[in-house]
C-alpha cells in the first residue's frame, strides 16, 4: 500500500514492489494522459551502496518506460524515464510523484516516437563510414542484427495508440525490406557452404 512519509520521499510497501503494491502510483500516472500497460518487476531485492533495493519498470502504451527504485525503508529513491532521471521528480506523496512521472512521459511522447522512426531509418539504411571487405558470415550477422532492431522498433510503434497509421506502414515496409535482405544473406551463405562442400568432395 502506498503511503505518505515525513521525509522527501513517497513510500510503498517494500514487500510488494509489484503491480499490486504499486496500484496507487499506477492509477495516478494513468490520470495524466498516459497508460501503464505492464509492470516489469521480479520483486527481488538486490544490494546497492550497502542498501537493499528493489526496482520496477512501468511500460507505457507508447512504448516508453518509467523506472523506479525502492529502498528497504519503502522510499522511492530514484525515478527515471527511458533510463534517464526525471528532474525534480522526488515528492513526499504518491499522488504528486505519480503526476510528475506521468506528465514527464506525456510531454516526451512525441519526441520518443520521432526517435523510434529515426532509429528505424538508420537501421534500415546503414552507411559504412569505412568501406571494408566483410566475410559472408559478417554480412549475415549484421543483417540479423538490423532485422532484430527494426522488429523491436516496429513492435514499439504498434504499442503506441497515438502512432499514426502512415508511420506504422513505413516501419512495416522497412521491416519487409530488412527481412528480404536477411533472406538474401541466408541464401548466399547457403550457396557458399554448398560450393565449399563440393570443393572438399572434389579433393
Amino acid at each position: 500500500m502506498c503511503q505518505m512519509t515525513k521525509n522527501k520521499y513517497a513510500t510503498v510497501d517494500f514487500d510488494q514492489v509489484n503491480e499490486k503494491g504499486l496500484k496507487s502510483l499506477i492509477a495516478t500516472i494513468n490520470k495524466t494522459g498516459v497508460t501503464v500497460i505492464e509492470v516489469d518487476s521480479s520483486n527481488r531485492a538486490t544490494t546497492k551502496d550497502g542498501v537493499k533495493v528493489k526496482t520496477a519498470k512501468l511500460v507505457l502504451n507508447d512504448g516508453q518506460i518509467l523506472g523506479i527504485q525502492v529502498n528497504d525503508t519503502g522510499d522511492i529513491s530514484s525515478v527515471k524515464l527511458n533510463g534517464k532521471a526525471i528532474p525534480n521528480a522526488q515528492s513526499p506523496d504518491i499522488k504528486t510523484l505519480g503526476t510528475v512521472m506521468g506528465q514527464a512521459a506525456r510531454k516526451n511522447s512525441a519526441k520518443f516516437q520521432k526517435s523510434l522512426i529515426s532509429k528505424a531509418k538508420r537501421v534500415a539504411n546503414p552507411v559504412d563510414k569505412k568501406p571494408a571487405v566483410k566475410s559472408n558470415f559478417q554480412r549475415l550477422q549484421e543483417a540479423k542484427q538490423r532485422n532484430a532492431q527494426v522488429v523491436a522498433a516496429y513492435k514499439s510503434a504498434q504499442n503506441s495508440v497515438s502512432f499514426n497509421q502512415q508511420q506504422i506502414t513505413d516501419l512495416r515496409a522497412k521491416l519487409d525490406k530488412e527481412t528480404g535482405r536477411l533472406n538474401n544473406e541466408k541464401a548466399r551463405n547457403g550457396e557458399l557452404k554448398r560450393r565449399l562442400k563440393q570443393l572438399k568432395a572434389g579433393n
